[in-house]
């Protein structure tokens, strides 16, 4: 089974991918390159804030840069019956299986009879 990386690790592949140094992102965010630094290896108490700003300058989905577990949490606070449901069926797959639930959601949600309006 595949190691989970942690929220600081995601970030920290997020600002590869987009080609950045943490001195740049640093800019970009209006702080040090050594908070950058505390971020990637996780020694900041991030806050969900601080992630969805970063996710803002690199360009993903928050909830992309959170472990599963921060990620947990953060759903599991404003979920319903319904979600909460799906949340637990998913958490019965195994790595391959999430990967797939994922990939079938995300082609659900293109199909525009299936979105909400709005």
């Amino acid at each position: 089974m595949k190691e989970e990386m942690t929220t600081g690790e995601l970030i920290k592949l997020a600002r590869k991918k987009a080609g950045l140094t943490q001195a740049e992102l640093g800019k970009r965010l209006n702080v040090s390159p050594a908070a950058i630094s505390q971020f990637e290896k996780a020694s900041a108490n991030l806050t969900s804030e601080t992630v969805k700003k970063i996710a803002d300058v690199l360009g993903v989905d928050p909830f992309s840069l959170y472990s599963f577990d921060m990620a947990s949490e953060a759903l599991e606070k404003n979920i319903d019956k319904k979600e909460s449901g799906l949340l637990d069926s998913y958490r019965q797959l195994n790595d391959t299986g999430q990967d797939k639930a994922i990939e079938q959601v995300e082609l659900l949600a293109k199909i525009p009879e299936y979105r909400k309006e709005g």
